[in-house]
């Protein structure tokens, strides 16, 4: 297509975005033409070469659903909040925007107008603690899609030199790939919130239910250093993934909670004594059968907790994290807390020594199951 005539690549040149002498017009007016073809306009097309983004510029509109982006004082008369909730933004960990930027889409109304309401019946204060749970899960799933899409799709095709319009519609299949998220995450979200209630049943709360009565367990790698030392960024990726995978089927298989991944080691809670002894014994088992590994150590308390923003707080979690650091390669410490709670479900747990431990003034009694896993010496 030639630059001139009435045509689109003339407009294209008029703008500034097209010269058919270039080493590369042949290529450019694809991506173009393409780009032209899913919507995007002259106008739009200048504004995304101006911010280094042409190539995602279908994509980018199909994210803001075709939506024209307003500034504070618009996205609040549409709210119909005062600009100050405006922080509400913050929360979710975005950055303050100059005043007179226009970041935010028409379909974000519901976001102000939800925490007004939210503030309302839970208080200010609580509202923007759990705004800021829900930004770091949104912002977390956001990173994963965009870390899937960039070794998995864009890498090997820059690799392979394919033409920037290529890359274009990859980014276009992976945003509509992209816009099933809500869809499963709404679902997962509501069983989620069905497994809490059902797990909440068989747990003991205090009074005002701030503190709720648990098993908190910390299971490590041990080595988990020279281990990344040892492996390729690949391999420390695929260890790290390996883990997750196997900490999360495992917790939930005994009906327990994953409640974070940390590095080389998770933190779990389950109601019962007899399901953490279960985790905790399938996860030294599964390192100990892992050639990679020099094995894994738990730490396991029961007692209260402060149960807050989908994380737990408090003196018992101290503790489970501290007797995880002393256990040995393949070993599960418990202390004396949830060695009573236990009773006499198997296997037997037996004092393993009264330790010293980091925080704690007095030597903590350990136990350890009698009829452990073995590890590898």
């Amino acid at each position: 297509m030639s630059a001139t005539g009435d045509g689109p690549a003339a407009e294209l040149a008029a703008a500034g975005l097209y010269d058919e002498t270039a080493p590369d017009a042949e290529d450019r007016l694809d991506l173009l033409t393409f780009l032209l073809e899913q919507g995007c306009t002259i106008d739009d097309l200048v504004a995304a070469e101006a911010a280094g983004r042409l190539v995602t510029a279908a994509s980018d509109a199909m994210l803001r659903k075709g939506q024209t982006p307003l500034r504070a004082e618009e996205i609040a008369a549409l709210a119909g909040i005062d600009r100050e909730l405006i922080r509400a933004w913050r929360t979710l960990g975005f950055p303050d925007p100059p005043d007179d930027a226009a970041v935010w889409w028409p379909s974000d109304a519901d976001i102000f107008a939800q925490f007004d309401v939210g503030a309302e019946l839970f208080g200010a204060e609580r509202m923007a603690q759990f705004s800021r749970v829900l930004g770091r899960a949104a912002a977390q799933v956001a990173e994963a899609a965009v870390a899937l899409f960039l070794t998995e799709v864009q890498a090997p095709l820059e690799r392979g030199a394919i033409p920037p319009v290529e890359l274009a519609r990859a980014n276009v299949t992976a945003q509509l790939a992209l816009n099933a998220i809500p869809t499963v995450f709404e679902a997962a979200f509501r069983h989620h919130v069905d497994a809490t209630q059902r797990r909440t049943q068989e747990t003991p709360f205090s009074d005002d239910r701030r503190r709720a009565t648990m098993c908190v367990a910390f299971a490590d790698l041990v080595g988990s250093t020279e281990l990344a030392h040892r492996l390729d960024p690949a391999g420390t990726a695929r260890l790290a993934a390996d883990l997750e995978e196997v900490a999360t089927d495992t917790v939930a298989r005994s009906g327990g909670r994953l409640v974070k991944t940390i590095g080389d080691g998770v933190l779990f809670t389950t109601p019962a004594p007899a399901d953490a002894l279960a985790i905790a014994t399938a996860l030294v088992e599964w390192a100990a059968s892992d050639d990679r590994l020099e094995g894994l150590r738990v730490g396991m308390a029961a007692g209260p907790v402060v149960w807050q923003d989908g994380d737990v707080h408090g003196p018992v979690v101290n503790l489970a994290a501290r007797l995880c650091a002393a256990a040995g390669r393949g070993q599960i410490l418990v202390d004396a807390g949830f060695a009573d709670a236990a009773g006499d479900d198997r296997p037997p747990l037996s004092l393993s020594g009264h330790l010293t431990l980091r925080g704690f003034a007095d030597p903590v009694p350990a136990f350890t199951p009698t009829a452990r896993p073995n590890s590898r010496q």
